[in-house]
């Protein structure tokens, strides 16, 4: 039996989530050169499965032996710990997990504790903040940028207009 290669949709093969994320060309490359050599299977945090399968089959992707979504026991899981999760359904299917491709740093290292093989796919064009190197944290909270907004307009010399003193 062939070793299994987990690809996880959401960073490798989707920019975002199904049904409007865009394919990362480079991801669907990954898919059809790994498909040739093992049994692919798609790991994904999306909670609609219908969504998702659309998603793949639209792109092309259409050769996996198994799709994972997030189930509704699942939905308080954060990614590292869903992922750990999923990693253990598919072994207790009789999955021989050989291969784990992630965009995600901390489920990487995660994967690796857990003896897999890790493939860590960083797109710089793709890639999250938080994932990037020299980041030491991720996006600027909403807050944070009204804030900036806000003293940025308040120190602003304030210029009338030419025309405001032009009354007839």
């Amino acid at each position: 039996m062939a070793s299994t290669a987990v690809l996880c949709l959401e960073d490798v093969l989707c920019k975002g989530t199904p049904p409007n994320g865009a394919p990362i060309w480079e991801g669907l490359q990954v898919y059809h050169a790994l498909r040739s050599q093992f049994r692919v299977v798609i790991d994904s945090a999306h909670d609609d499965y219908t969504e998702a399968e659309h998603w793949l089959t639209v792109n092309g992707l259409r050769s996996h032996a198994l799709l994972l979504t997030l189930d509704a026991t699942e939905e308080a899981l954060e990614g590292p710990v869903l992922r750990q999760t999923h990693l253990a359904v598919w072994r207790s299917q009789g999955f021989d997990v050989g291969l784990y491709v992630t965009a995600d740093p901390a489920v990487a290292a995660l994967m690796m504790t857990a003896g897999v093989t890790t493939f860590l796919f960083g797109h710089p064009a793709y890639a999250r903040p938080e994932f990037r190197p020299g980041t030491e944290k991720g996006m600027k909270p909403w807050a944070a940028i009204e804030d900036e907004v806000t003293e940025a307009l308040a120190v602003r010399d304030i210029k009338p207009r030419v025309d405001a003193d032009m009354q007839p």
